[in-house]
């Protein structure tokens, strides 16, 4: 088979099902190869470095940003996606790329806690209940895992979690400040032993491995219905019943909205193919499938229709009551240092 004749897509694991994919494929003739990736980091490392060919990505906003920045995404043809229009603009306007050059917003969610409120008395208002020792009122004893054996987890994605300590700090979460930056660190250094995870919290959830997660709220909702598992040796899916305990909060301080984006990177073989998927996904009962299949809420009118209603009444579309949603911008300064303060952060804490 041509490269030409394939469109190979580098994507979070979860959010594409397969039959969707398949109708594609029978649609336009293009078959599909789908590799995965775990965070923003790794893809832009995988990328960066040549380790992964693909066609088409979907990274969050600040991370497409980056790659346009350093050279890895080539423009869009808007001409190929007449679907494009589609796209709500008053939800998902980038201003990074506010006339889609480079980007299609697709998904979407907010970052917030997701507790078992069947391990935890009351609602976690503030994001103290993640950032601070301190026993309160609404969470007794919540950091004290050896009183009450609730483990705690935070996203494996630095820019994240230090987005949302500044935040709790009453700092802007994209500052360019060294002494900001470090000071976030501090606090999380401070808190590190009550860590017992870095990765996404829906399986931790869902298995209620932890009690208390920094957590997207499409993972959320995911964890609570439930959701089908293909064992890594093989064999057939299993279906994982979900944890109907699970809440989410939007910390009182604010929380980070974020959008992940069609791209399609400068190593790009198939063009017209990538081109193509993202129009077809851009289709309103398309773009339900893949909210009903993922469990996070996606950008095109009309798609809400079609959405599950327990998906759509749930975590995966909920913002900030206040208004306090936030985004997060790529900058090139401090990089090397907040890489530096992160890996000290999961190594432990220490240099």
């Amino acid at each position: 088979m041509s490269a030409q004749k394939e469109v190979r897509v580098y994507i979070f694991e979860g959010y594409l099902p397969e039959a969707v994919l398949q109708r594609f494929t029978l649609r336009t003739g293009f078959d599909i190869h789908v590799e995965t990736y775990s965070s923003n980091d790794e893809l832009y490392r995988q990328l960066k470095s040549g380790s992964v060919q693909c066609d088409l990505i979907l990274p969050t906003g600040y991370m497409a940003q980056q790659m346009r920045d350093t050279g890895l995404l080539v423009p869009l043809d808007k001409d190929k996606i007449p679907h494009l229009g589609l796209v709500d603009r008053a939800l998902c306007n980038t201003h990074y790329d506010s006339d889609n050059r480079h980007t299609v917003p697709f998904l979407w969610g907010s970052t917030g806690i997701g507790y078992d409120s069947e391990r935890l008395s009351g609602l976690p208002k503030s994001w103290s209940a993640l950032f601070t020792r301190q026993v309160g009122p609404n969470l007794p004893n919540a950091f004290d895992n050896r009183v009450t054996e609730v483990k705690v987890s935070m996203i494996d994605e630095a820019r994240f979690v230090v987005g949302c300590t500044l935040i709790y700090l009453g700092l802007d979460p994209n500052t360019r400040d060294p002494t900001k930056i470090t000071q976030a660190f501090d606090l999380l250094k401070q808190i590190r032993d009550r860590i017992d995870y870095f990765e996404d919290a829906q399986e931790l959830l869902r298995s209620r491995t932890v009690g208390l997660a920094m957590a997207y709220t499409g993972d959320v909702t995911r964890a609570m219905r439930g959701f089908t598992a293909q064992p890594e040796a093989g064999g057939p899916a299993v279906m994982l019943a979900g944890n109907r305990d699970l809440r989410v909060s939007l910390p009182q301080e604010g929380s980070i909205v974020w959008r992940d984006v069609f791209a399609v990177p400068a190593m790009s073989k198939n063009y017209e193919g990538a081109h193509a998927l993202i129009n077809f996904l851009l289709d309103p009962r398309r773009a339900a499938e893949v909210t009903n299949f993922s469990c996070f809420a996606n950008t095109v009118t009309g798609s809400q229709a079609y959405v599950d209603r327990f998906v759509l009444n749930g975590p995966s579309y909920l913002m900030h009551p206040s208004g306090r949603n936030y985004q997060l911008d790529y900058s090139a300064e401090n990089d090397s240092l907040q890489e530096q303060l992160w890996e000290e952060l999961k190594r432990g804490g220490t240099a």
